[in-house]
């Protein structure tokens, strides 16, 4: 996908369904970065400057219909609309994708886990007992060895831990010269784009 003239990674939305700012440095995966943890990131080798950040939500919610129950099936859609961390909204249920990477963070090293759930401490650390929603909640996974995803029950309730995807730039990212009203603006703490 291109956007100001750039490759983005694959797997990147159309705008405007996605925020894209400017900081002076990239966060990196399995840290906190102004209250929101990273979980992953994508970027292109030859050009470093600009990433695809994945946020794992801090909370999740419990006792979850999937999209196969006859009398709830949007209740996970509607609780990930309204979920938000201070001032950032537009999570979304994990793609199968999604699910996948998470999953084997713990399959693939549990160290990496347990960096995760000790940044969630102080928040909802993810379950190792319990399935989470994933591919617009028709799917689950979880954090054990089993395989990952599998389709969901009609009547069993599930977690749900939201996601989101950023797209961040620093300072010397050079767009190309189609897009000089763009005004890269450091900034300290995240706010959505205006997408209207």
């Amino acid at each position: 996908l291109e956007e100001h003239g750039k490759v983005l990674p694959e797997g990147t939305p159309t705008p405007p369904s996605i925020d894209t700012i400017c900081l002076k440095t990239i966060p990196e995966p399995r840290t906190m970065w102004n209250n929101h943890l990273v979980y992953k990131w994508e970027y292109d080798e030859e050009e470093p400057e600009i990433a695809m950040v994945y946020l794992l939500a801090r909370d999740e919610y419990d006792n979850v219909s999937s999209a196969k129950n006859e009398d709830y099936p949007d209740e996970a859609e509607k609780l990930t609309e309204l979920y938000a961390e201070e001032d950032v909204t537009g999570w979304e249920i994990p793609t199968t994708e999604e699910a996948k990477f998470l999953h084997e963070i713990y399959t693939a090293d549990t160290q990496n886990f347990s960096i995760i759930n000790e940044l969630l401490s102080s928040y909802t650390t993810l379950s190792t007992t319990e399935r989470y929603l994933c591919s617009n909640a028709e799917k689950t996974f979880s954090f054990t060895n089993t395989s990952a995803p599998s389709t969901a029950g009609v009547k069993k309730k599930y977690l749900l831990r939201p996601v989101k995807r950023i797209v961040i730039y620093t300072e010397n990212y050079k767009w190309d010269d189609d897009d000089e009203d763009i005004e890269p603006v450091d900034t300290t703490s995240y706010k959505p784009a205006d997408n209207d």
